[in-house]
């Protein structure tokens, strides 16, 4: 246990920086304009027993199982250059096995169409190494609940395939890059969960250290009830469904911790996405383990290098902001005359994006020119960002 701590707090320290293969997205960072990306996840997720109403874990009898497969399919738009849309379905599979009420075991599986969702994504300009967005998603079951008087009433073969219902959520992102080899995010959504469950908070922090083709994350991520549920002071009188041995669903102000690892390997244009994590903590939840890999493909979009190809402007000489007047308009690049820089010419100046891509700040002209280096006065702003030191200038 020590050398895994260790281990932990090693990866903390570490900066690595990573390169251009699409290894992660941070969560706050939105699609470029026209861009399509196609996530594809399928999940498992076992279950060893119950974490009760009071938080007790009770584990499943020795004849008794719970299973769960789901498989997730989303494809997102980048409408423009801050909001994007999503649309997305969810297969699942569950089966059981348990007792109803009596000492037999019964066998139960019910599989299909789960739920179809659609959300939007706002996201706000970058400023310095922090992104923050906003979202929201609605949620639709395709089928609906059923109740039953008592245990002995439900069918040998009757089983839930979720919370049926409508459910709304909305999400707060946070993603921070101390570099380009560590990102730090964060969701946390107010949920309105079908099935008349009690309003929740849900969340999920992680860290994430990059390479050149891998990426480690670790988190946590859970839910935290709002304890809004009718029969919070009454349990046993909550009508019931066919809920199987999980417990999973039905629940009275459900909670749960669960830490999580995940690893990332980048191609391309695209990368696969591996995850597992266990419920160490609950309320009113299954208990046990998940695994899930994922697939994301992303298109590049309109970026703002294609912003201005589309302009019909080629870039000629790449140089480096070195100083910056104390109003902002002038700046001093590391470019001269003997990288062919004359008096007149033009240049857009773009921040280094430490989340993924290239921003285009300003654009101006050369006012002075020296043999290695040129004064470029700014004449136009694009963004409410100080042009600084570092930054890139593309000569045209």
């Amino acid at each position: 246990m020590f050398k895994f701590i260790l281990f932990i707090g090693i990866l903390f320290t570490v900066n690595a920086f990573s390169q251009t293969r699409p290894i992660y997205s941070p969560s706050a960072k939105g699609l470029n304009p026209k861009s399509y990306r196609i996530k594809a996840v399928g999940s498992y997720h076992p279950s060893n027993g119950v974490f009760d109403f009071n938080g007790d874990k009770v584990s499943l009898a020795g004849d008794e199982s719970y299973l769960m497969t789901e498989g997730n399919v989303e494809l997102g738009y980048g409408i423009g250059t801050k909001l994007d849309a999503f649309l997305s379905t969810r297969f699942r599979q569950i089966s059981s096995k348990h007792t109803n009420g009596g000492t037999n075991t019964l066998s139960a599986t019910n599989s299909g169409l789960e739920s179809f969702a659609g959300s939007v994504k706002y996201s706000f300009a970058l400023e310095d190494k922090i992104q923050w967005a906003m979202d929201f998603t609605y949620r639709q079951t395709s089928y609906e609940q059923k109740y039953f008087q008592s245990a002995s009433d439900i069918p040998d073969t009757e089983l839930v395939l979720g919370d049926a219902g409508q459910e709304y959520s909305f999400g707060v992102h946070t993603s921070y890059a101390r570099n380009r080899g560590h990102y730090l995010n964060s969701i946390i959504r107010y949920v309105v969960p079908a099935n008349d469950l009690s309003d929740e908070i849900s969340y999920r922090f992680e860290s994430a250290w990059l390479w050149q083709r891998l990426g480690i994350i670790l988190g946590v991520q859970g839910i935290q009830s709002l304890k809004k549920d009718n029969f919070t002071s009454d349990p046993l009188n909550k009508p019931l469904q066919a809920t199987g041995s999980g417990g999973r669903f039905n629940s009275i102000n459900r909670e749960k911790m669960e830490p999580y690892i995940g690893l990332n390997w980048g191609f391309k244009k695209w990368r696969l996405e591996g995850e597992t994590g266990l419920t160490m903590s609950g309320v009113s939840v299954p208990s046990g383990q998940y695994f899930s890999l994922g697939f994301v493909y992303k298109t590049s979009g309109v970026t703002g290098d294609s912003f201005k190809i589309e302009a019909f402007k080629e870039y000629v000489i790449d140089a480096t902001v070195i100083k910056v007047s104390p109003r902002g308009k002038f700046m001093k690049i590391d470019q001269g005359i003997s990288s062919d820089v004359e008096k007149g010419t033009k240049f857009d100046i773009f921040q280094t994006d430490y989340f993924g891509e290239n921003i285009l700040v300003a654009s101006g002209v050369a006012y002075e020119v020296g043999a290695d280096s040129a004064i470029v006065k700014i004449l136009k702003k694009y963004k409410k960002i100080k042009v600084k030191k570092g930054f890139a200038a593309r000569g045209y």
